[in-house]
C-alpha cells in the first residue's frame, strides 16, 4: 500500500474566488482557455488549496495542500495526509537567498532547514504551470454549465497517453491510466480559479509485492486558486527563523 501513497503524492505534485463579471464570455472555449493558460503562466504570486482523493479496493486515501508563493518566489506549503486510518501534518518552507533555497521543514517537531541549489534540494520551479499541471494538449474542449458565480466552465479531454507520459518513472512502470482524463477548468476575469480532475488507474502486481491481482485505483483532485498577482509576501515566524541548519538529505515527508 505505501506503494499507492507514494504514487498519490507523484500524482498531486505533478499535477495543486476573486472578484468579478457577472457578464458571461461569449467567445469560443478555446479562446478563453488559452488566454487562461498564457496569464496563469505568467502569475508572480497566488495561493492554491488542493484536496485528492484516491481509492483502491476498501481503502481510501487523500492528500489535502495549501500552498502559497509570493512575488519574491517565496514559498509556504501545509500538507495533510490521511491513509490507513491515520493521519499526518506538515509545514515547509522554500526561501531564495542569492543563487540558493532555503528549505524548512518540521516534521520532527522541531524546525530544520536545508540548504542548496534546486536541484541539491529536489525542489522543482514554483511557477505556477509546475505546481499544478495545465494541459496544453487536449482531445477536445468545450464550454459546460458552470455553478460558480461569474466563472466560465470549460470541460477539457486528455488523451490517457499524455498522462502516462508525466508518470515515466522507473518506480510506477507498472501504472497505467485506463480512461481518458476529464478536466473541468473554470476561468474567472482571465484566470483559472478552480480546477476538478478525474481519472483511473490500473496497477500491475510488481515483484516482490504483497498483492498479486491488478488494482484499479479511482483518482479525484479539486484546488482552488486565489488572490491572483495579489498575495501579500511570505515572512518567517520566529521559529522558523531560529531553524537549526542540517546537511543536505532527504527528510521522511
Amino acid at each position: 500500500m505505501k506503494k499507492y501513497l507514494s504514487l498519490l503524492l507523484v500524482v498531486c505534485l505533478l499535477l495543486v474566488g476573486c472578484e468579478g463579471k457577472n457578464k458571461e464570455d461569449k467567445r469560443d472555449a478555446e479562446e478563453i482557455y488559452k488566454e487562461a493558460v498564457k496569464n496563469m503562466s505568467e502569475l508572480k504570486s497566488y495561493e492554491m488549496d488542493m484536496n485528492a482523493e484516491f481509492s483502491i479496493a476498501s481503502v481510501n486515501m487523500g492528500i489535502g495542500m495549501n500552498l502559497k508563493k509570493d512575488a519574491k518566489d517565496n514559498i509556504f506549503m501545509h500538507t495533510k495526509v490521511k491513509a490507513f486510518g491515520t493521519s499526518s501534518e506538515n509545514d515547509v518552507y522554500i526561501i531564495p537567498e542569492d543563487d540558493q533555497y532555503k528549505f524548512y521543514t518540521n516534521t520532527s517537531g522541531e524546525w530544520k532547514y536545508m540548504k542548496g541549489s534546486k536541484e541539491e534540494l529536489g525542489i522543482e520551479d514554483a511557477n505556477y504551470e509546475k505546481a499544478i499541471n495545465i494541459p496544453e494538449k487536449y482531445k477536445s474542449i468545450e464550454k459546460v454549465k458552470s455553478d460558480i458565480d461569474g466563472a466560465t466552465k470549460l470541460k477539457l479531454v486528455i488523451d490517457a497517453s499524455e498522462y502516462d507520459d508525466m508518470l515515466a518513472d522507473d518506480m510506477f512502470e507498472d501504472a497505467k491510466i485506463t480512461n481518458d482524463v476529464e478536466y473541468n477548468v473554470y476561468v474567472k476575469d482571465g484566470y483559472i480559479i478552480k480546477l476538478e480532475i478525474s481519472f483511473e488507474m490500473k496497477m500491475e502486481p510488481g515483484e516482490g509485492d504483497e498483492e498479486d491481482e491488478v488494482q484499479i485505483i479511482k483518482y479525484s483532485i479539486t484546488s482552488d486558486i486565489k488572490d491572483h498577482n495579489k498575495l501579500p509576501e511570505i515572512t518567517l515566524p520566529d521559529e522558523v527563523k531560529n531553524a537549526k541548519e542540517v546537511k543536505n538529505e532527504i527528510y521522511d515527508m
